[in-house]
């Protein structure tokens, strides 16, 4: 259901190596791949969301606004998370060599985009 959407963003975004939907819970609910991808989107998507957690965590003791998004940028790597609903995130690994920095802004427009798609579809689920 979620992977036709994460595979149009996978392909619109040169540089993206996996595009995974993660519950709060660090678990994957959809995840799609290029063919180059030489990362752990799994462990990726549980990683970065326990660090969004604890940024937000922090955040609610300063009074600040919501997380909604998250850059992690390493010498290979972008890794992006995006709040699409509430407990349930986009994370994607951009190939900063490959994309460059247009490329991970691109990404990252994309990723906000994609929640305009991907919430009608999740809040269903979600409030099961």
């Amino acid at each position: 259901m979620f992977s036709e959407a994460l595979r149009e963003i996978l392909d619109r975004c040169p540089g993206v190596e996996c595009l995974i939907l993660v519950g709060s819970d660090g678990l994957p609910i959809e995840m799609v791949e290029a063919d180059s991808c030489d990362v752990d989107a799994e462990m990726l998507a549980a990683e970065i969301v326990a660090l969004a957690q604890a940024a937000r965590d922090n955040h609610r003791e300063f009074g600040a606004d919501r997380l909604r998004t998250v850059v992690i940028d390493t010498r290979s790597h972008s890794v992006l998370l995006v709040e699409v609903i509430d407990d349930v995130y986009l994370v994607g690994a951009v190939q900063r060599e490959e994309a460059g920095a247009v490329g991970v802004a691109r990404a990252r427009f994309e990723m906000r985009r994609s929640m305009l798609a991907l919430a009608p579809i999740l809040i269903p689920t979600h409030t099961l």
